[in-house]
């Protein structure tokens, strides 16, 4: 409605107006503050202080000023004395900490993540949901929710959700397990001694259950794991979330739902099932979840679902035990057959069947000879190309994502690096080399210096003509060079370097902290697997810490999802592609380049 312009509401928030900005530099925060903390509960006039607290909130300066004094603590705690749920000051309370949470931003967040406002929301909650039967109760259940989501936001509240409670000996965590997997525990039997459904397959219990998920997950973390295992465990809740995956008619029988819903709620629980694989793999397997996952890949066609469905996948691969079983189970055929099939596939969903492949190929053997006999080495040469004119996806991350394929499927085994020589592997390196863009030289350069190790490919590197320029393969690698001796403002006279301190990196020089450089490095320094171990939330960092649980094209999602670019949560390709362009800079090409001239003492055309 307003393009690219600010809402009245939002220059609100900023801005203010004038009889805000008089209350900010005046002591009318402070003393409604002081006012609403000594004055009684009951009092007929808290609720008016709760209001002119709410309204005041509507700028953001006040809103944080709010937050710092403590007054979310005072609301919380007014709430959780209400003797009635649905009390004309349970609902001010509630709007006030809305206007405060919404307009302050993430430092009212943090000051959220107290001890006393954990507790508070317990008791309110628990309430709510043991006393409300009416609508409006449901709706104030689910703001609830929305009000523990928002305080979850921040770390350091999460150690008071899973400290247990010395009146009931349950955590908040526990808690919230409790209604997170009653009613599926009990259609599926699992509960004996209480077999009542506590809700329906109405849209506000369907989004209260989402919203349980999404606090649960929030607190599903690799530094939490000892502290959440046991009460997972315990509420069976993978067993709950496998609910959704049954049969469709048993599900629809059983709890009414229509095909919409249903669809909503196994997005949602997959996308918890891919937090929880990282912490609780044996668990996952002992309920037979990757099985899940294979057969619900295969059964909807919809791109959302298998994309949800893949994104789990993957994280179950980097597990082992899983390799074998998955491959076992027929993945492998599923996996081909959407890359193959382009025009129901979009390009973000068959990037991902390339990651998976690369964590099912990393060293194991026997997946690797599978993935050759079936054709994969095939699909990767068709698939080495950044020409995908309008399709939907990200074409930087997909072409590296087909490359950290090739690293894992194919390099270090003997006949699949042959076979890959054969179908002319190497022809199609020195095509999309000389016609790749920056971002994607080092990976391209790096596979290369791997490949040309095996004597049968030297060959085919010097029969290699280009189709643009007619110049041969040491002569693009030369050109290579000479570009990175220009980006790293290297000088000859007369074929002699003119530094001499720093002959290789002379505007470093200058620099009082020079950043480590990836140049002196073995044959896999450019490898995706090497790149993967720089990417940190930080951008250039130039680091080489090892890390090689995740490839190039998953460390770069992580920190965008955590950003959210654009509005819709959706990936921006220009930041992407900064972000790559500015990790790939952290790496001298000039080792690449060198590495294919030294190694072996290989015989090279003629420049």
């Amino acid at each position: 409605m307003y393009g690219n312009k600010l809402s009245p509401l939002m220059l609100l928030y900023l801005n203010g107006n004038r009889n805000l900005k008089g209350l900010l530099n005046s002591e009318v925060p402070e003393t409604l503050v002081d006012v609403l903390a000594a004055n009684d509960r009951a009092s007929e006039y808290v609720l008016n202080i709760v209001e002119a607290i709410s309204n005041c909130s509507l700028y953001k300066p006040i809103a944080q000023k709010f937050a710092n004094m403590g007054v979310v603590k005072d609301l919380m705690q007014i709430l959780s004395e209400a003797e009635n749920s649905q009390a004309i000051q349970v609902l001010a309370c509630i709007e006030a900490i809305w206007n405060i949470l919404e307009v302050g931003g993430k430092e009212v967040v943090d000051a959220m993540a107290l001890e006393e406002i954990a507790i508070g929301l317990k008791k309110i909650f628990v309430k709510v949901i043991k006393q409300g039967f009416k609508m409006e109760d449901k709706w104030l259940r689910n703001e609830l929710c929305i009000l523990i989501n928002y305080t979850l936001n921040s770390p350091l509240s999460h150690k008071y959700f899973l400290t247990k409670d010395v009146e009931d000996n349950m955590s908040f965590f526990e808690v919230l397990l409790k209604y997170a997997t009653h009613d599926e525990l009990v259609l599926q039997g699992e509960l004996e001694e209480d077999d009542k459904l506590l809700f329906t397959s109405k849209e506000e219990d369907t989004e209260f259950k989402k919203l349980l998920w999404t606090s649960i997950s929030s607190l599903i973390k690799e530094d939490t794991a000892k502290y959440i295992h046991k009460p997972l465990v315990d509420h069976k809740f993978i067993t709950a979330l496998a609910f959704y995956f049954g049969n469709d008619q048993t599900v629809f029988a059983a709890h009414r739902w229509q095909a919409p819903q249903l669809r909503e709620m196994q997005l949602n629980a997959l996308s918890v099932i891919t937090n929880i694989i990282v912490i609780m793999p044996e668990e996952f397997r002992q309920v037979e979840g990757h099985k899940i996952l294979i057969r619900f890949l295969s059964q909807y066609p919809d791109t959302e679902r298998r994309l949800a469905c893949s994104k789990a996948i993957l994280n179950a691969a980097r597990h082992e035990f899983f390799k074998k079983e998955f491959a076992e189970e027929g993945i492998m055929d599923i996996l081909m057959d959407i890359i193959q099939n382009r025009k129901d596939n979009s390009l973000e969903l068959r990037e991902y069947a390339f990651q998976i492949f690369a964590q099912l190929c990393g060293n194991c053997r026997p997946n690797q000879k599978e993935f050759r006999r079936k054709g994969g080495i095939e699909l990767i040469l068709q698939n080495l190309s950044t020409d995908y004119p309008g399709e939907k996806g990200n074409v930087f991350t997909f072409v590296l994502a087909v490359s950290d394929c090739l690293w894992n499927a194919v390099f270090g085994n003997k006949r699949s690096e042959l076979h890959f020589v054969d179908t002319g592997g190497v022809f199609t390196l020195l095509d999309l080399l000389e016609s790749c863009d920056e971002a994607h030289k080092r990976v391209l350069v790096s596979s290369l210096s791997t490949i040309l190790e095996n004597p049968k490919a030297i060959p085919m590197f010097q029969d290699w003509k280009s189709a643009k320029g007619r110049v041969n393969a040491s002569q693009l690698l030369i050109r290579l060079y000479c570009e990175e001796d220009e980006r790293f403002g290297v000088k000859y006279q007369e074929g002699i370097l003119n530094n001499l301190d720093r002959p290789l990196t002379p505007r470093e020089g200058v620099k009082k902290e020079p950043p480590k450089q990836a140049a002196g490095i073995d044959r896999g320094s450019l490898s995706i697997s090497r790149i993967s171990n720089t990417v940190h939330a930080s951008v250039g960092t130039g680091s080489l810490k090892k890390d090689t649980s995740k490839s190039f094209t998953e460390r770069f999602r992580e920190p965008v999802e955590q950003q959210r670019i654009d509005i819709n949560g959706n990936f921006s390709e220009s930041y992407i592609y900064k972000r790559m362009l500015t990790e790939a800079h952290t790496f001298d090409l000039r080792a690449g380049v060198s590495q294919r001239f030294t190694f072996r003492s290989s015989p090279c055309s003629t420049v």
